[in-house]
């Protein structure tokens, strides 16, 4: 258990996260992880879809109705949405 009050109360927030993970569709999760990628990190539509080989328009079909995309191609989306979030999860700025 952390001991600072800030690192406790940052720990309980995220161990009452778990509680919603069987709640939440991946694709809102994916969702959530472009728009920061998109406006966080300021990279690209286009280039997020350069990245999964896919079309631009595929990526903002995805950010308007997820619903309108292959499966194939939501895989391809997801594979590269989380590896960015990784990469950049570093220097995003602590909420």
């Amino acid at each position: 258990m952390p001991t600072g009050v800030a690192e406790r109360i940052s720990f309980i927030n995220l161990l009452m996260m778990l509680g919603n993970v069987p709640n939440d569709e991946p694709d809102f999760r994916f969702s959530a992880f472009l728009w920061v990628l998109i406006e966080v990190h300021k990279i690209s539509t286009d280039t997020i879809a350069k990245f999964a080989k896919i079309q631009e328009q595929d990526v903002l079909d995805f950010m308007n109705d997820d619903s309108t995309v292959p499966i194939e191609k939501k895989y391809r989306l997801a594979s590269v949405i989380m590896m960015l979030r990784f990469i950049f999860k570093a220097v995003e700025p602590k909420i």
